[in-house]
């Protein structure tokens, strides 16, 4: 089999483009991972083996005699470091490991190999019947591997073109180096996309990409032209593209690409290559910034062909306005109700939900289980839209965050006093009985002169929420529906949280208070008074994420940590989360984790009264606890790791 395997001497001192354990090693010669290997047994798996007993057949044996298939198997459970060492050893564990490398590809400039909670493996389902399989995922995190990856993929797939026949003598299940899946998290800051050379690289790139499934690019530099350079388009299930720089759509419109359409379409109507992918069912897009855009994404995007059939099977879709999450709250709170005929709000958007599903081509959600929509503004009509095209009973996961609810009153009103007892039912609260399955909820709802939040919390109608992040927004407005008494505001949610079985059901709880401005929000802390007796009842909770008053002064929080057995994450928030400041003293580097070692007291605190606990984050530190020896440990990186555990909505694959 022909696999380029023998070099260019100038070629020796080159790498595959993964990050590696030799990396910082100078002499690269001695690592090069395309230089022959002679051909020869594995000692180091004979030694632990008993010699008195094994066959002069058995000798005989070695790793690279094995079938292909089972190479391949033994190479997807080892991390992309050991593979990098096993391909090295000959031309037989060179054909049979590359494509556990490329299969799963993640970059990452802030992973590290030392942070043990980012795992190699991964797991992807087969089917509906909850069977999966090992997908390990190779790491790349500097701005040269990223760079030498696009061009060792792009040669190996121009030079290993025609052994595709070899590869698939060796069996139906012989994987050929492919990617499957690609994960852009946070890209190295050196990049500069824009770079011709690079630029023109991942269009070649993206080129060879016929076997993706999934793309994932969360940084902002995506371009859609990269879309239309992929060969396979049924291939893709998975599109979470954050499109901020993109132009929405109008590049794909290129005279160039017109013409080059033009000439290969067989279809005399079409001027443009239609970006079609039919077997779609994770869509997740930001920024779509208003409505006639979301439009055209939907239709150009999602919905471009068999809009019956993509609409049935879709099951992930995430919306968001912006490409990142801002604390800005347009419009302000006092603007959100009004009286008048023509609204003060005529540069503002109000009208995802009916461009969503009205003006565009998407058709009814029979299998959607994840809908998330992101600083939207929504009206209490908007509810009966939002019924009417998706199966809410069918809803796993439903994620609402920093969404405005914009009121206009019909009727007219001389005294402003007087609109509160004219608001119609809020949009949340009319969904609330649909939502029978309901397990992740995620909640960031704005409103004036009211708060129908905890009625929707005990409207719900699941009996299975296992996962609540909570944002409780108070205004000054809104004390008018709880009596002009901010304790029976708190009352209210501290009520709702606890309502029906969720005691029993809860397992994550996210709970933050902020106070809004004109036109930003402040967080506050949870008064000591609520909440910390209700949430001791939550004896099933694993992760807690609150915003305490002083620790000092409040021995609540210390009892409430204490009463939940099954507590292994605690995420502690706020301006009073690591108490009074303490000097690090005795440190023996001053200048290493000193944010870590000025809170760490709290974390000590917290794990006294609480063994269980795994993980504590004090604000942005985030420590790993032995509790049997009452022990905490500075641990950086592992950030996105911890909020997929703590909160909801902050898992990137859905």
């Amino acid at each position: 089999m022909s696999l380029n395997y023998q070099m260019d001497l100038r070629e020796t001192n080159s790498k595959l483009p993964f990050e590696s354990r030799v990396d910082c090693c100078s002499n690269s010669d001695q690592h090069d991972l395309y230089r022959p290997r002679s051909s020869h047994s594995i000692d180091e798996l004979r030694k632990y083996m008993n010699k008195e007993h094994i066959s002069k057949q058995d000798k005989d044996v070695s790793l690279d005699k094995l079938p292909f298939e089972i190479r391949l198997k033994i190479a997807n459970q080892l991390s992309q470091f050991d593979c990098l060492s096993l391909l090295r050893t000959n031309r037989a564990m060179y054909s049979s490991t590359i494509p556990r490398l490329y299969q799963h590809i993640i970059v990452d400039q802030n992973y590290s190999q030392f942070n043990k909670e980012y795992s190699f493996r991964h797991y992807i389902s087969i089917d509906d019947f909850n069977e999966y399989e090992d997908f390990s995922c190779s790491y790349i995190k500097s701005p040269y591997n990223f760079k030498r990856f696009l061009h060792h993929y792009i040669r190996l797939h121009q030079s290993l073109e025609d052994d595709t026949v070899n590869y698939n003598n060796f069996g139906p299940n012989v994987t050929y180096p492919y990617i499957r899946k690609i994960q852009c998290i946070d890209l190295p800051d050196s990049l500069n996309v824009y770079d011709y050379e690079l630029n023109d690289n991942l269009s070649l790139f993206f080129g060879k990409l016929s076997h993706l499934k999934e793309l994932i690019w969360l940084n902002d530099n995506f371009r859609l032209e990269y879309l239309e350079m992929l060969p396979n388009y049924q291939s893709i299930t998975t599109l979470v593209l954050n499109i901020k720089f993109s132009n929405y759509l109008t590049e794909l419109h290129s005279p160039s690409k017109i013409e080059y359409d033009s000439y290969n379409s067989h279809d005399s109507e079409g001027t443009t290559r239609s970006l079609k992918f039919p077997n779609i069912i994770n869509f997740q897009i930001r920024p779509f910034q208003n409505s006639n855009r979301l439009v055209k994404i939907i239709n150009s995007l999602l919905i471009s062909c068999k809009p019956d059939i993509i609409s049935d099977h879709l099951k992930i879709l995430k919306l968001s306005r912006f490409d990142k999450d801002i604390s800005v709250l347009v419009p302000p709170f006092q603007n959100l109700v009004t009286s008048s005929e023509v609204s003060e709000l005529n540069e503002l958007d109000l009208g995802t939900i009916q461009s969503l599903f009205v003006r565009s081509e998407l058709k009814y959600l029979n299998s959607l289980s994840i809908l998330s929509f992101n600083n939207c503004l929504l009206t209490p009509d908007d509810s009966q839209t939002l019924i009417n095209s998706v199966n809410l009973a069918n809803l796993k996961t439903l994620e609402l965050k920093n969404i405005s609810e914009y009121q206009r009153i019909k009727t007219v009103v001389s005294n402003p006093d007087e609109l509160i007892n004219h608001l119609q039912t809020s949009f949340i609260v009319k969904i609330a009985p649909y939502l029978s399955t309901l397990q992740h909820l995620c909640i960031d709802y704005r409103e004036s002169l009211t708060d129908s939040v905890p009625k929707f919390l005990k409207s719900i109608s699941s009996d299975r929420l296992k996962s609540l992040d909570l944002t409780i927004r108070y205004n000054q407005s809104k004390l008018k529906s709880f009596d002009n008494d901010i304790n029976e505001f708190y009352s209210a949610y501290s009520n709702a949280i606890i309502s029906k079985n969720k005691c029993e059901t809860l397992i994550k709880l996210s709970i933050e208070t902020k106070e809004e401005n004109a036109f930003c929000d402040l967080s506050i802390p949870i008064p000591s008074n609520f909440f910390y007796e209700e949430l001791s009842n939550c004896l099933n909770l694993r992760s807690l994420r609150i915003n305490p008053s002083d620790i000092n002064s409040s021995e609540k929080v210390i009892k409430l940590i204490g009463s939940l057995p099954k507590l292994t994450m605690l995420d502690v928030i706020g301006s009073h989360a690591g108490g009074a400041p303490h000097l690090g003293l005795e440190m023996v580097h001053p200048t290493v984790y000193v944010e870590w070692f000025g809170v760490q007291h709290a974390a000590l605190l917290y794990l006294q009264y609480n063994k269980h606990l795994k993980y504590i984050r004090i604000n942005k530190c985030v420590f790993e606890c032995q509790g049997e020896s009452l022990q905490v440990t500075p641990r950086d990186g592992i950030d996105r790791w911890f909020n997929e555990r703590v909160r909801v909505g902050f898992n990137i694959d859905g």
